[in-house]
Parts: C-alpha cells; structure tokens; sequence
C-alpha cells in the first residue's frame, strides 16, 4: 500500500498541516522526496519542504521497525547533502539549515499505540550526544482514531484499505476485494477525486503492494530458515539465492525481485544466467 499512500499524500501536500500545525498554502509546499537513483537506492516514502524553512519526512509501515531513527537519519544527511551548497561546511557564519520533523504512519496488524515517540538515542548502548524524535501514528481505520479525524485525505485513505481487508476476510479474492472497494469508495464519496482520476492505476498498485508484502514475508522467512539450517552467513546469502531463483521460475518482474531480496537488478540477472533461468 506504500505507492499509493505516498501518490495521495503527494497529491493531498495540506495534509501535513494536520501533523504540522502549520499555516500553509500549497504554495508553501515542495516535494523532495529522494530519488533512489540518484542516492544509492535510497528511497524514502516522501518528504516535503514547507516554507523554505522545514523538511518533514513520512515514512508509511506495515511493519513494526523500531530502526527508523536511523533510516531516517541517513535519509536527512542525503537531503541536506543534495541541497546545501559544496563550501558551506567550510564557512565560518553559521549556515542556516531548514528544520527537519519525522513522522512514521503504522497501518500493520501488529498491537500499536494511537501515538508513539522513536527516539535515535534508543539505539545505543551507551549515552551519547545525537538525537533524532519520530512521531509514529496508528492509522487503522477506527471512527475514533484521533489523527483520522482531523485529516480527511488520510481517514479515506484508511477506510479504503479497511474496506479491502474486510473484503479479503469475508472470502474475496483480492482483485474482487479492491474492485469491490473502490466501487464503495467512489459511492459514497470516500477518496472520490483520486478514485476518479486514478482508479486503474490505484487498482495495479494496491493489488501489487499487496502481493508483495506477502510474498516479501513468505520469502524472508524461507531465507531465515535457510541460514538457520546451515548456521552461518552464508546459509542466509543462499536461501536468498534460492529464493531469487524461484521468482525467476515464477516470471517475476526483476524490479520486483530486486524489492523482495534487495539485491542489485545486475545481481538478479548474474544469479538467473548462472542456473539456467534466464
């Protein structure tokens, strides 16, 4: 579900007025998310540039991950990298930095909290002297979910997701389920615009998001095994390889393949000539 939460919010940029509590107009909002391309396949989710002043980062998780700080630190150290200029380190004023703000939105299965703190420092072993505060939402659709209701874009956002899982749950295949979603969605009225202008391609990203965190976990765990049996790394590099080959034999996409294993599309290739599956 990440791409196509982050089109909405890219779409919907007010939407961080809510987290923000900023007065903003839409011109007072740049998005800079970072390229993975150009920063080493570092991708974050979405960050915005408010008023030439503040960046504010956005992480969407299914999953609990309590390294964000980090992950959100390195996305920082990019972002200032790719904007400041070369000298500015070596300058003796003071050079002014816009101000970062991190959030994570939590829509996993996973008990969570309405609202939680991630604190970098919590990553130490020993005090130290960097800081770096997440704010971490629950957004499962719930009427009464605080953050749902003061944000418009995001509650739709949830009860369509809610409405596929439910779906799912009564029996529907997933196609089915986020036909069926989409078509009550645009009904009475929930994400009615987007529905409008995106339905097939939130269609194809939703069913494939969807696949692919199934199959990310169904793959992951099978490597894990892997590298339990054989006891050391190379155990785990070879239920990966494994795993990267049944995906060949499958016709999976190498993009897809390359997000589930996190291996280079010039691995993927390399391991697909090697046994015969490409």
């Amino acid at each position: 579900m990440k791409e196509s939460m982050r089109k909405m919010m890219s779409e919907h940029k007010l939407t961080v007025r809510t987290f923000t509590h900023m007065n903003l107009s839409p011109e007072d909002i740049r998005e800079c998310t970072l390229d993975s391309v150009m920063f080493h396949r570092r991708r974050n989710d979405l960050s915005l540039f408010l008023q030439g002043q503040m960046f504010s980062f956005f992480e969407h998780q299914s999953t609990q991950n309590e390294n964000m700080p980090v992950r959100m630190l390195l996305y920082l150290a990019a972002v200032y990298e790719s904007i400041l200029p070369e000298d500015f380190l070596y300058r003796a004023k003071r050079f002014p930095c816009p101000a970062p703000r991190f959030f994570m939105l939590y829509n996993g299965k996973e008990p969570f909290p309405d609202k939680k703190v991630l604190r970098l420092s919590d990553s130490f072993p020993m005090k130290g002297d960097a800081e770096l505060v997440i704010t971490a939402y629950n957004i499962n659709y719930s009427e009464q979910n605080k953050i749902l209701q003061e944000c418009r874009p995001l509650h739709d956002y949830s009860l369509f997701v809610h409405r596929v899982q439910e779906n799912k749950a009564q029996g529907m295949a997933l196609e089915q389920g986020i036909l069926k979603a989409i078509k009550d969605c645009r009904a009475d009225g929930t994400m009615a615009d987007f529905l409008e202008q995106h339905h097939g391609e939130v269609f194809g990203m939703v069913s494939l998001q969807w696949d692919e965190e199934k199959a990310k976990e169904f793959y992951e765990s099978e490597a894990r095994a892997e590298g339990r049996a054989e006891g050391r790394t190379e155990g785990r590099a070879e239920g990966k390889t494994e795993m990267v080959i049944e995906m060949l034999k499958a016709k999976q996409p190498l993009d897809f393949i390359a997000r589930i294993s996190n291996f280079p599309n010039e691995k993927i290739s390399e391991i697909g000539r090697l046994h015969g599956v490409l």
